[in-house]
C-alpha cells in the first residue's frame, strides 16, 4: 500500500484551495456582524436612546462573561504588610480578600504632597509576569502619583504574587505566568460557559472597595488606568463599575475590525463570548462610560492599530456632546511601540489631577525610585499560595462552578443545547456538490483509493480519503468506518496497520479532514504565532468564532453530520461507525450525544470534563475542540 502518496496528496493543487477557506468563512461572518453593529450605533440619536442602548449592552456583556463573582459584603480583611517611607511617597504593600480564599496583592502609593481627601487611581497591570512590581508599571504608578494622586496597583490573576501554578519546592510555575496562565485557566472557564475576565473584574471591584475604606481617599474621585492587558481591565471597569469617575485606558482601545485584520491573537480575558454577535465592540467600552471624563492613551506604532483608536474616539465623541461634555473625551498619543511610556503616564497624571482633584499639576521625575521586585512583595514568600494555605485560584473557582452545575445535569437539556450550538447560523445545503479529485478510484497494491471533497457550507469543503481492499464485494455497499484523527489524512502512515485491519474485515475506511485538520489546516495568519504555538492560527480563528457566539468545535460537528450524509449518498449505506483517536474523540462523543444510535469507537482520547477538572491538562491545540458551556449540562 503506497499510503505516503495519498498522505502527501494536496487537493489545493490544480483543484481547490482548502487552506484559506476557514479564515475566509470567519472573516465573512465577522464583517457582517461589524457592519450590523455600525448601523446600530449610527441609529442612536439622543441621550435617551444612548442610555437605553448602553444599559442593554452592559447587561449583555456581563451576562456573556458568566456574571461577576463580586460580593461587596464579603470581609476585605485588608492589611498593609509593609510600609516603606520615601521622600515623596509612603508606599504600602497590601493584601486583601476578594472572595473566600482569593487573595489580591497590591501596592499603594500615598504622595506626601496631596490634598486631603484625595483622588485615587486604580492602576491595572498589563501582561507582565511581575505584575505590579514590573519596573515599567512601577514607574508609571509613581509618575501618576507624583501629580498628587493616590495610586493603587494590584496583581492580576496569574501575575506577580498571584501566579496560579506555583508548587512547593519549584522555583518557577508549572504553567508560565501571565498570558499562558490566563489561557490555561481560561480554556477551562470556557467549558463552564464563562470568560475568565469575570474574575479579573471582580478582583478590581474589590480593590475599589478597599480604596473606599481609606480615609485619605475621596470616595467621589476614583479613577482607573492601565495599558495593554491593563487597558483591557480598565475598560472592563468602565463598563461594570459605576463608581469609576474618570478613566484613562491605554494601548488597547482600537476596534474589533482593525484588530481582526492584524492576525494577532488575544489573551483569554480579552475574548468576550458572543460580543461581536450582539454588537459589543471597543466602541461600547467607551459609550457605556459616557459622559464621564475619558482620556484614551495610545502610541503611534502599536499592534493595537491607532486607526481603530481614532475611529472609536470619533464615533463616541458625539455621545459626550449629547450631554454638552465634548471637552471631556480625548486622546493622548505618544511616539512608541506597545508600552506604558512615561509620556502617556504623565498625561494620565495631568488628566486625573484635573478631573479628580481639581488641580492643574504635573509630574515629578525625582519620584521615580523603582524598587526591586521583592521589595514590593505583600506576602512573605512572594506567592499567596505559600502564605495562605486556603488560597484559591481560577482553577479552583471554576471547579466549584462545575460542581454546582453537576447537580442539575440533564441529558435531554444537554442534547438540546448542543443542537442549538451546532445549528447556529448554519443550514444544511440542498446539494453537497461532491467531487472526486482523481476522477474516481485509484487501484494501488491491492487497495482502492478515492479522494473525495464536498461542500457543507458555501466555500467550506470537507476533504476525505476512502480506502477499500480491491477484492471486497462490488455488488453490495460496504460498511464504513469513518476515521477522526487529530491530523487527518496528513497522518496516514502511522495508522497503516489499523487501516489494513479494518479493510481486511470487509469495511471501507474513510479518513475525513474536518475544518482546520489535515488538508484543511489553515495557513498562519501571523508568523510570530504558528500552528504549533499556543496562540496560533486555530486558536485565533476559534476565538473569533467565540466572539460570534460560535465555536470551531460546533462547526466541526455540523460538518461531521454532513460527512455522514455525503458518504451515505455516495456509497448507499447508513452502516457507518465513527472511529476516533486522540483529541478527536471529543468530537465523536459529542456526535454520539446528538445521534445516540451511531456506533462510536473511541481510543486513547480526551474528554472535555477531564480537560476542565484536571489542574494540569494537555493544552496543545485544545481551544479548537472546546464546546463552550457544555459542562453546564453534562459531563462528557
Amino acid at each position: 500500500m503506497d499510503i505516503k502518496r495519498f498522505e502527501t496528496f494536496d487537493p489545493s493543487h490544480d483543484y481547490y484551495n482548502l487552506k484559506d477557506k476557514l479564515a475566509l468563512y470567519v472573516t465573512r461572518r465577522s464583517e457582517a456582524a461589524f457592519d450590523r453593529a455600525d448601523r446600530a450605533r449610527a441609529a442612536i440619536g439622543d441621550k435617551t436612546a444612548l442610555e437605553a442602548y448602553t444599559a442593554d449592552m452592559r447587561r449583555r456583556f456581563i451576562e456573556s462573561l458568566g456574571g461577576l463573582p463580586y460580593d461587596p459584603s464579603y470581609p476585605l480583611n485588608a492589611k498593609a504588610t509593609h510600609v516603606i517611607e520615601e521622600e515623596h511617597f509612603t508606599v504600602e504593600t497590601v493584601v486583601l480578600t476578594a472572595r473566600e480564599g482569593v487573595y489580591v496583592t497590591g501596592t499603594l502609593y500615598l504622595p506626601k504632597k496631596r490634598r486631603n481627601p484625595c483622588g485615587a487611581v486604580l492602576c491595572q497591570c498589563g501582561h507582565a509576569g511581575d505584575g505590579k512590581a514590573y519596573g515599567r508599571y512601577q514607574r508609571s504608578c509613581r509618575l501618576i502619583a507624583s501629580s498628587g494622586l493616590i495610586v493603587f496597583a494590584i496583581d492580576p490573576v496569574g501575575q506577580g504574587e498571584r501566579r496560579s501554578y506555583m508548587e512547593q519546592g519549584l522555583g518557577s510555575p508549572l504553567v508560565p505566568a501571565c498570558t499562558s496562565d490566563h489561557q490555561y485557566a481560561g480554556e477551562q472557564c470556557v467549558l463552564a460557559g464563562d470568560c475568565i475576565a469575570r474574575y479579573f473584574i471582580a478582583d478590581a471591584m474589590r480593590a475599589v472597595d478597599y480604596l473606599l475604606t481609606r480615609p485619605e481617599v475621596d470616595p467621589n474621585a476614583i479613577g482607573v488606568t492601565g495599558t495593554s492587558g491593563g487597558g483591557t481591565a480598565s475598560c472592563h471597569m468602565m463598563v461594570c463599575d459605576d463608581r469609576i469617575r474618570a478613566a484613562a485606558p491605554g494601548t488597547f482601545v482600537t476596534s474589533r475590525r482593525e484588530y481582526f485584520f492584524s492576525g494577532n491573537p488575544q489573551d483569554s480575558e480579552q475574548i468576550w463570548p458572543g460580543a461581536t454577535a450582539f454588537g459589543f465592540d471597543h466602541h461600547e467600552l467607551l459609550a457605556c462610560f459616557a459622559p464621564k471624563p475619558l482620556l484614551l492613551l495610545a502610541v503611534d506604532s502599536d499592534f493595537f492599530a491607532i486607526e481603530g483608536t481614532r475611529e472609536v474616539l470619533d464615533c463616541n465623541r458625539r455621545f459626550w456632546e449629547m450631554y454638552g461634555r465634548g471637552e471631556d473625551i480625548g486622546m493622548h498619543v505618544d511616539r512608541s511601540t506597545h508600552a506604558f511610556t512615561d509620556g502617556i503616564a504623565m498625561a494620565a497624571g495631568r488628566f486625573f489631577a484635573h478631573h479628580l482633584n481639581g488641580e492643574e499639576r504635573g509630574y515629578d521625575r525625582n519620584a521615580l525610585n523603582v524598587r526591586a521586585v521583592n521589595e514590593l512583595f505583600a506576602t512573605q514568600t512572594g506567592n499567596v499560595k505559600f502564605d495562605y494555605p486556603d488560597a484559591k485560584f481560577v482553577y479552583d473557582e471554576n471547579l466549584a462552578r462545575l460542581d454546582e452545575y453537576r447537580k442539575t445535569h440533564d441529558v435531554k437539556a444537554a442534547r438540546a443545547y448542543l443542537r442549538t450550538c451546532v445549528d447556529r447560523d448554519r443550514t444544511p445545503p440542498e446539494h453537497l456538490g461532491l467531487r472526486r479529485p482523481m476522477n474516481g478510484e485509484v487501484l494501488d497494491r491491492g487497495y482502492g483509493f478515492t479522494p473525495l471533497m464536498w461542500f457543507y457550507q458555501p466555500q467550506l469543503a470537507t476533504y476525505a480519503l476512502s480506502i477499500r481492499r480491491f477484492d471486497t464485494p462490488s455488488d453490495k455497499p460496504l460498511p464504513i468506518t469513518l476515521c477522526l484523527w487529530d491530523n487527518g489524512t496528513n497522518d496516514l502512515e502511522s495508522r497503516i496497520h489499523r487501516i489494513r485491519t479494518l479493510c481486511a474485515q470487509g469495511r471501507r475506511v474513510v479518513v475525513v479532514d474536518l475544518a482546520g485538520i489535515g488538508k484543511n489546516t489553515p495557513n498562519d495568519l501571523n508568523h510570530a504565532f504558528s500552528l504549533k504555538n499556543g496562540f496560533g492560527v486555530l486558536d485565533r480563528l476559534t476565538k473569533d468564532l467565540f466572539f460570534l457566539g460560535d465555536s470551531l468545535c460546533a462547526l466541526r460537528l455540523f460538518e461531521l453530520e454532513q460527512a455522514v450524509r455525503a458518504l451515505g449518498e455516495e456509497y448507499g449505506t447508513q452502516d457507518i461507525t465513527l472511529l476516533a483517536e486522540g483529541r478527536a474523540t471529543i468530537l465523536a462523543r459529542l456526535y454520539a450525544l446528538l445521534h445516540p444510535d451511531t456506533p462510536i469507537d473511541v481510543r486513547d482520547g480526551d474528554r472535555l470534563v477531564d480537560i476542565a477538572r484536571e489542574k494540569y491538562y494537555e493544552d496543545y491545540n485544545v481551544s479548537s475542540y472546546l464546546l463552550p458551556g457544555i459542562l453546564r449540562y453534562i459531563d462528557i
